[in-house]
């Protein structure tokens, strides 16, 4: 994997050689997340920017390949359909019972930062979301329900346990962590987006080889209660305070 910027044993190389999955929801559950890849000032997540960052392109899939970056005519014919876009986001997620409970017990532990990687039509969905109920303040609600195709219903939370984090002293520790899993993360997304081949690397890999290469849901309007039932600041205070 690659990595951004200086390090040394045991100082910031804690991403080394980590390998994070992507986010997919189970039909049924209901799950609470945070967008995260903010800017990050002074050891901060720069909740104040106009947006989350994202990264995406237009990309093929060809059975025993993988997920490809189109290049180009060639790519369209070789795969025998049209690109499709694949955008990724970097998501916190927190622990919850099915049903989207906080799990207030766990969640300076058990969160996880996970590549979100959806289609053009949910990015627009929550891009409406956003332009009310901005990510660096507000949590996301997801529903899902069906499991093989990423079906997902979303309602923006009232609030941010992110934010709460990110504001409160006591929260540091986690905001730490949480700081440094983005940051190994970021240089990882574009490979969960789609490998880059050439022509020759796709067919020598349908033909056996080894390849090489490099590296509909719908939004409710208003936003939901936080999901442990109580304002976002008492809940950090709460679970730093344990």
């Amino acid at each position: 994997m690659a990595i951004a910027g200086k390090f040394g044993f045991g100082t910031g190389d804690s991403s080394v050689g980590q390998k994070f999955k992507a986010f997919k929801g189970e039909s049924g559950c209901t799950y609470r997340m945070s967008f995260v890849w903010f800017p990050i000032k002074d050891g901060k997540f720069d909740l104040t920017a106009p947006s989350p960052e994202f990264i995406g392109n237009e990309t093929h899939y060809i059975p025993s390949v993988g997920y490809i970056i189109n290049k180009g005519p060639e790519y369209t014919k070789i795969a025998g359909d049209a690109p499709r876009q694949r955008i990724g986001a970097i998501i916190c997620l927190w622990p919850t019972d099915k049903k989207g409970v906080l799990q207030k017990d766990r969640a300076k532990d058990d969160w996880e930062v996970l590549p979100w990687i959806f289609s053009g039509d949910k990015y627009n969905q929550l891009k409406s979301i956003h332009s009310e109920f901005g990510f660096g303040s507000h949590d996301l609600k997801v529903v899902c329900t069906d499991t093989q195709f990423q079906k997902m219903t979303f309602t923006p939370c009232s609030d941010s346990l992110l934010s709460g984090f990110n504001s409160n002293e006591k929260g540091k520790p986690v905001l730490d962590k949480i700081v440094a899993a983005v940051t190994g993360l970021i240089p990882q997304m574009q490979g969960h987006i789609g490998r880059e081949m050439t022509i020759a690397q796709i067919r020598e890999k349908l033909a056996g080889g080894s390849g090489g290469g490099g590296g509909g849901g719908g939004a409710a309007a208003g936003a939901t209660d936080d999901a442990a039932g109580g304002k976002v600041d008492d809940i950090v205070d709460s679970l730093l305070d344990g």
